[in-house]
């Protein structure tokens, strides 16, 4: 039964242990009441006087937009709290910091995305999945240890995290989507698990990561998909494993700072635009066996050093 709640005339509406909604106008901390099991859809929604939430132990689930635009610094979540739906802390630009509850499986699509003042979030190690834009443009985020169990990395997941250093991906990791970590302009060093494959797309998955100098690939890729490392003008080094067979159009395009590359043996095929615009590029190392498609060095050097080995 629908109600207002009477104690203390507090202005909050709580339907059957729903927290339902706060009125925008409310201005200072709110205190959700014991019991309360669920923070409904845009219970909170641009409450943007909201400047503290005190969450009770009780509390299972946070709907989706439920605290999009509040403008708190931190929040604590009880760790009998397992669902926490999208965009739940959207644009909550002033929160610092969060952890969030052991036992969560999923983080949800656009979480914590364009949080300015993010910079530290403890995700636990049982994520298994990362969903799309969950900590895109939370620019102020600078380090991040990814869950030990992690399984995919859905699309733009930290895209524009342009204060991100460096980036390790677990070995349980089978999937990056497109885009993951696009214009993390700051992110110097990626290291690759060798769970990775590339069945599920990868494309333009650093691109635009102008200070990325070093990226140690996966030994399961089939291939430097297409627009991989396009745009990432500091890149130097790069180690491809064995394993990889190809390396797609526009991989590499305007990886300006690449001077050298080794490619491994079970290298077949190099794509046509595959180094564009690699305009410092003067040796490759390759097997004999490696055909290299037309336009595959267009705006590289004029001469090559093209190294074949048996």
């Amino acid at each position: 039964m629908k109600q207002m709640e009477q104690l203390n005339k507090s202005p909050f509406t709580i339907e059957d242990n729903v927290f339902v909604d706060c009125p925008t106008s409310y201005e200072g901390k709110v205190v959700v009441p014991d019991g309360i099991t669920d923070i409904g859809d845009k219970a909170l929604m641009f409450c943007n006087k909201v400047d503290e939430v005190k969450l009770p132990d009780s509390l299972e689930g946070i709907g989706m937009c439920a605290f999009h635009g509040c403008n708190f610094k931190e929040i604590k979540i009880p760790q009998k709290c397992q669902y926490i739906a999208d965009a739940a802390f959207l644009s909550c630009i002033s929160l610092r910091e969060i952890d969030l509850p052991d036992g969560m499986l999923v983080l949800a699509e656009a979480l914590l995305c364009g949080c300015d003042e993010l910079e530290r979030v403890g995700i636990p190690d049982s994520v298994r999945i990362i969903r799309e834009t969950a900590f895109a443009d939370c620019v102020k985020l600078k380090s991040l240890k990814l869950p030990a169990n992690l399984e995919k990395l859905d699309a733009m997941a930290f895209a524009g995290c342009k204060s991100l250093k460096e980036i390790t991906i677990p070995d349980s990791c089978r999937y990056l989507c497109y885009g993951v970590f696009k214009d993390c302009t700051s992110l110097e060093r990626a290291i690759i698990g060798n769970g990775v494959s590339n069945e599920q797309g990868g494309e333009n998955c650093f691109l635009d990561c102008t200070s990325l100098k070093y990226a140690k690939l996966s030994s399961n890729m089939v291939c430097v998909i297409s627009g991989f490392f396009e745009g990432c003008t500091s890149l130097k080094e790069v180690d491809i494993p064995e394993g990889i067979r190809w390396i797609d159009t526009e991989a590499f395009k305007n990886c300006k700072s690449l001077e050298s590359i080794t490619l491994p043996h079970s290298m077949v095929e190099i794509y046509e635009y595959a180094f564009e615009g690699c305009e410092n590029l003067r040796h490759i190392r390759m097997p004999v066996h490696t055909v290299i498609n037309n336009n595959a060095f267009v705006g590289c050097p004029d001469k090559i050093t093209i190294e074949r080995y048996l």
